[in-house]
């Protein structure tokens, strides 16, 4: 498998090395792209991600799962978010969905539709939002801003939903163009002056804009500071032409898709999951022909 280091402005102190390979498709199917994925910390994460929309071959899926093991993954392989007219051949592969996920969108339209959505929802007075700053501000680096929301993700969500380095870094490396926000106040007992209560990462492709994470301090939850995060993605994406806005969310979690529902997203039928194989299993196709 080809190697390659990760590269970004925003990376982190240490990058993941990611091994990645791509196994065509069968035909004019498409292919997948698969990479395992070696956090600094110890962690190791395999994915296999389809290169398209299109129902992706058994075969194509059993020579991925191979290509992993042999080089060394013996752990879980997981997909990314899949729509479920992407999964039959994953399912028949022995993949079972592990997180079910409701995909919402939002129109942005214009200025004046815009802003109607956001000016929906009161904004916490004591809250302000900055950029992921290239140099040190309020006594923090680069790095140490993706570990207060490292620090954020692990107090906002279940562990098994947490992000870690990798996925911090695959959300960075999604989309062509990435902006990250940090929602913050001051708070003068802390050696830094400031106490980080969110953050939000968002993307865009073409005409497509992502919000690709959203993550409030647990103590901050129902002040707005959400609703803030996400209007501010929603601005930035329309100002960069983009014209529309998705977020997924666990589909039990209605207070997330109350709050997107209140700025203007509307839910997009069929949804989206997440799959998983076991660790050492191999796909339904190697197990009957071995």
């Amino acid at each position: 498998m080809a190697q390659a280091t990760t590269r970004s402005r925003f990376a982190l102190e240490q990058s993941p090395q990611i091994v990645h390979q791509t196994i065509p498709g069968t035909g004019r199917g498409p292919g997948v792209r698969v990479a395992i994925l070696h956090d600094p910390d110890g962690t190791t994460r395999a994915v296999i991600h389809p290169t398209s929309a299109m129902t992706v071959a058994e075969s194509v899926i059993s020579s991925a799962v191979t290509a992993l093991r042999r080089a060394g993954h013996e752990g879980p392989i997981t997909t990314p978010a899949l729509s479920t007219t992407e999964i039959d051949a994953f399912i028949r592969s022995g993949f079972a969905i592990t997180t079910e996920l409701s995909l919402l969108r939002c129109d942005l339209g214009s200025d004046q539709r815009l802003a109607n959505n956001s000016s929906r929802m009161p904004l916490p007075a004591d809250v302000k939002l900055a950029t992921l700053p290239t140099w040190r501000w309020a006594g923090l680096a680069r790095k140490e801003w993706l570990h207060e929301a490292l620090r954020v993700d692990r107090a906002a969500f279940p562990l098994h939903e947490q992000f870690d380095a990798l996925s911090i870094d695959e959300a960075l490396h999604a989309t062509p163009r990435t902006w990250v926000r940090f929602a913050y106040r001051r708070d003068l007992d802390r050696p830094t002056g400031i106490d980080i209560v969110g953050y939000a990462i968002s993307g865009r492709a073409g005409r497509r804009s992502y919000l690709q994470r959203l993550a409030v301090e647990p103590s901050h939850g129902g002040r707005g500071v959400g609703a803030l995060l996400c209007r501010d993605s929603m601005a930035w994406a329309h100002a960069r032409r983009a014209s529309v806005l998705a977020v997924n969310t666990r589909t039990d979690n209605h207070r997330a898709r109350r709050l997107y529902e209140r700025l203007g997203f509307d839910v997009v039928p069929g949804g989206l999951v997440v799959l998983t194989l076991d660790g050492q299993q191999q796909t339904a196709n190697q197990s009957t022909s071995s």
